[in-house]
């Protein structure tokens, strides 16, 4: 909120409504900090859609101006709840700060293919050793290990006003963890892709979300970690 707070010790209690859909949390005690950095963190790992209410009644209803950055996280983390989705939740200055870009990604877990469905090239391998038959699969793309907050298959696009940026993770045979292509309408801006560092890519971001490289008309890089995609 706009206006500082008091501190923790004396922080306001809310409506007893608001505290019924949070099983007694008091979403206050974190969202009377000046700074939302925590506020987003715990909001990332919600999996309650009432908890997710109760915060943003709290965030409405309390003094001063409610923040949209706040707002816009807990929509977000609801309809990612709807979605299935595995948590944590990036939210805009959530995902860039130093705590959580620096964060081990999380593991997703493994869905068992479907023999119907599976790739007539991933034969089976008989072993040799009396031991379980194994089957080859298609290596993923190595991502730069520089690369933070996109993964594989993903693209940030940036919109200015004289052109629109498209960033995306390189692999690791590239000199730069992230590789931007530049184009002013149909217009490629840029002779080549330019190697960007995480540092030069932060300065660049305000709050945009990274897309699937499916969503976007421009070719990914040669040296961009696509998974699977097909690169320039």
């Amino acid at each position: 909120m706009s206006t500082p707070y008091a501190a923790a010790e004396t922080v306001d209690r809310p409506d007893e409504s608001i505290l019924e859909l949070t099983d007694g949390e008091n979403p206050l005690s974190i969202l009377s900090m000046d700074e939302p950095d925590t506020a987003l963190g715990v909001i990332s790992w919600m999996d309650d859609h009432d908890r997710i209410e109760g915060w943003r009644r709290a965030e409405i209803e309390s003094d001063g101006e409610p923040r949209k950055v706040i707002l816009k996280a807990l929509e977000k983390q609801k309809r990612a709840l709807e979605a299935d989705a595995t948590l944590p939740i990036y939210h805009d200055r959530h995902r860039r700060s130093t705590t959580i870009v620096d964060a081990e990604p999380v593991a997703e877990p493994e869905t068992p293919a479907d023999p119907e469905t599976t790739d007539a090239t991933t034969d089976p391998v008989a072993a040799t050793d009396g031991g379980q038959t194994v089957t080859d699969e298609p290596d993923a793309d190595d991502v730069h290990p520089d690369v933070k907050g996109l993964v594989a298959g993903e693209v940030l696009v940036l919109e200015y006003a004289d052109r629109t940026e498209y960033v995306f993770p390189a692999t690791t045979d590239a000199d730069a963890p992230y590789l931007m292509r530049a184009f002013d309408g149909d217009d490629e801006r840029t002779a080549e892709p330019i190697g960007l560092t995480f540092d030069e890519v932060l300065s660049r971001i305000d709050s945009e979300e990274p897309r699937p490289l499916a969503e976007i008309d421009v070719q990914a890089p040669a040296d961009a970690a696509t998974n699977g995609g097909d690169p320039q």
